[in-house]
């Protein structure tokens, strides 16, 4: 076992765990002991071998999935991709690009909620129930920038 793995070898030791996920599915029988969905973050590209492994639902990136910085047209084809992928996407995850900032003097909280009504939009067409804000790289608080400052930006926002 690697203590500070590097990335590649992070996915490569996950990668592995995903692929033992069905027998340990079925060793402990989740389904029948629990009636817990259980989803993935992932790509409906994988959407097979989530279900193969015996997930019920998938959590795609805002961006990746919803494409709120793109037109509708390639919307509609991730839309109808994710309808035939075979999976419910649930959530998303990874909100705001960092280049879109939340705090700090380049805050844009106007593009900011145009972002997220496209995204909003879009994730209620496809059913989605969830999204996760995280985007570290929009709420960073720049150096030297006033932390209560930037925590009333956040809070506004």
């Amino acid at each position: 076992m690697i203590l500070n793995p590097s990335r590649r070898e992070f996915i490569k030791q996950t990668g592995s765990g995903v692929l033992a996920l069905p027998a340990l599915l079925s060793a402990l029988s989740l389904d029948d002991q629990f009636h817990m969905p259980i989803g993935v973050c992932t790509s409906i590209d994988n959407a097979a071998i989530a279900l193969e492994a015996g997930c019920s639902y998938l959590e795609e990136g805002v961006r990746r999935l919803l494409l709120p910085d793109q037109p509708d047209d390639e919307f509609r084809q991730k839309k109808e991709a994710a309808d035939a992928c075979g999976l419910p996407v649930r959530a998303c995850n990874s909100f705001l690009p960092g280049s879109l900032k939340s705090t700090g003097p380049e805050a844009d909280h106007e593009g900011v909620l145009r972002f997220a009504e496209t995204a909003f939009r879009r994730a209620a067409e496809i059913g989605i129930e969830f999204i996760v804000f995280g985007s570290s790289g929009s709420r960073r608080i720049p150096e030297g920038f006033d932390r209560e400052q930037a925590r009333e930006q956040f809070l506004s926002l």
